[in-house]
């Protein structure tokens, strides 16, 4: 966390005030905030034992699990041949001035990612990403900001998958970045990617926080109709079902074949996640059916016997209006 600490008091430059800056001005404003960020992250370091976070991986330490692509994994998958490699090889290794080099050389190189056999289901494990990806990998700030700086589209060539990545870290300053710099969270533009889903299994509540700052929408449904509140629910995941519920979603909104999120809540919980979800799971209940549905039609009887079940309460059917 210290080292996160470092990427916070970071302040990105506006991307778009980059884009009209000299390959040379950019390349000493990024060395100087490098240095800043160095200075502090060294300084927390000496008096609380803590990382640089510009040299090392430790900005996922929260989230150990997350899958990172590293140059091992990627190396022989990689588009753009030897150039793409090497360019790769710069941003894991944090080399600016080579990874500017070699973009203003042939800006082409901006659209390198990894590939994989297009008959798969899903790449093998950390196996995946573009440079953008690459540089949230490395928990690089400067590396992301050089290269939207230099053109990259935020939301990555693999759609969303920096972003994601990004939304795991230990900070949100690299999320926040690529939000400022016009990434979405929107799964119609990101070939389908749900980013919030993949946040619900981290149970990475700072992260859809930051969605929901930005202006995710909460009740936008996938491609089989079902709305965020209905995957979080369905993950048991009742802290953050309640985060989207008191940010706007909707138990009564009908998804696929007809399903509605407040029918998942009348389920006994097969995990056993501890008090804090269960108190989240008899809020929703409390909130949602126990206060006569806030304008929507009385629920029958079985979504009162939740209520009852969930913050044991033993009330008679008139006292729920």
């Amino acid at each position: 966390m210290i080292a996160s600490r470092a990427i916070m008091l970071y302040q990105p430059p506006d991307t778009l005030m980059i884009s009209r800056f000299s390959s040379q001005a950019l390349l000493s404003l990024v060395r100087r905030r490098m240095a800043k960020a160095a200075f502090l992250g060294a300084m927390s370091s000496l008096l609380l034992g803590g990382c640089d976070v510009t040299q090392n991986n430790s900005c996922f330490s929260a989230r150990p699990s997350a899958v990172r692509p590293s140059m091992q994994k990627i190396a022989a998958h990689l588009s753009s041949g030897q150039s793409g490699k090497l360019l790769a090889e710069a941003i894991f290794a944090g080399d600016l001035e080579k990874a500017a080099a070699m973009i203003d050389s042939d800006p082409k190189l901006l659209a390198t990612q990894v590939l994989y056999d297009p008959k798969m289901d899903a790449p093998p494990t950390g196996q995946y990403g573009d440079l953008l990806t690459f540089a949230v990998a490395s928990c690089n700030a400067d590396m992301l900001t050089l290269l939207l700086g230099k053109g990259a589209a935020a939301d990555g060539v693999q759609k969303g998958e920096a972003l994601t990545l990004a939304l795991l870290a230990d900070s949100p300053a690299m999320a926040e970045m690529l939000l400022q710099a016009g990434a979405s969270s929107d799964a119609a533009k990101l070939n389908g990617k749900n980013i919030m889903k993949e946040l619900f299994a981290f149970d990475a509540k700072g992260g859809v926080m930051t969605l929901l700052r930005h202006g995710a929408d909460v009740n936008a449904a996938d491609a089989l109709g079902f709305a965020p509140i209905h995957d979080a629910l369905s993950m048991e995941n009742y802290e953050i079902a309640l985060l989207l519920y008191e940010n706007g979603a909707s138990l009564w909104q009908i998804g696929g074949a007809g399903a509605l999120p407040a029918w998942q809540l009348t389920k006994p919980s097969i995990l056993d996640a501890g008090k804090g979800q269960s108190d989240a799971k008899a809020k929703l209940c409390k909130r949602r059916r126990c206060r006569a549905c806030h304008g929507h039609p009385r629920p029958r009887r079985r979504f009162a016997h939740c209520c009852y079940r969930a913050h044991g309460l033993r009330q008679t059917w008139k006292n729920l209006d």
